[in-house]
């Protein structure tokens, strides 16, 4: 894809792994997925959403980012700890 230029291409690269069948999303897949999430997102089920369900909703569909360190808390290799570091300033 493109330059990222706003939330237009990670939103439409969820939406076609959710909703899409050969790399494309149908009107029928998005309705469905749009349902879908509508309905899980109404805790209330008011068939309204506040804000802070739109919220939720809206971050369902953006995976998070997986920062920190990797499972079993060791670091990756070729990372020294930051007094190695330290000392190799001196």
């Amino acid at each position: 894809m493109g330059i990222f230029m706003g939330p237009a291409e990670p939103l439409a690269r969820s939406l076609i792994e959710k909703a899409a069948r050969d790399g494309k999303v149908t009107e029928a897949s998005l309705v469905e997925l749009a349902e879908k999430l509508f309905t899980e997102a109404d805790k209330d089920k008011s068939g309204k959403l506040d804000e802070q369900e739109l919220a939720e909703a809206i971050n369902a569909l953006f995976p998070s980012p997986q920062f920190g360190r990797p499972p079993g808390g060791e670091r990756p290799p070729g990372r020294p700890e930051r007094e190695q570091r330290k000392e190799e300033r001196r």
